[in-house]
């Protein structure tokens, strides 16, 4: 079965030509096929979280979200990134603040 992208995303910084973020987003149910192959290529994520969200219409979802921190890049991956949309995001880490992230 192949997963279908709904959308790519870059975030360009112009100034210095570095790109800042990249983004995929799918429908959630893949959420479920990708995330195991994501674990098995990257190993254990830093974090493996499920939390209950709401949208505005009251209805209610289990957010899966799992992210690896790698020295200067994080790449994450939510199952409800907004009510319809599965996301795969790659960023740099954001600078400490206080000793912690």
């Amino acid at each position: 079965m192949r997963c279908p992208l709904n959308r790519v995303n870059s975030n360009v910084n112009g100034k210095i030509k570095l790109v800042n973020s990249i983004t995929l987003s799918f429908d959630p149910p893949y959420f479920d096929l990708v995330a195991p192959l994501f674990i098995a290529k990257f190993g254990t994520p830093s974090k493996d979280a499920i939390e209950q969200v709401q949208n505005a219409y009251g209805a209610q979802y289990s957010d899966r979200s799992v992210n690896w921190v790698d020295g200067a890049v994080i790449l994450y991956m939510s199952k409800y990134a907004d009510a319809k949309t599965a996301m795969i995001g790659l960023s740099p880490v954001p600078p400490a603040r206080n000793g912690s992230l």
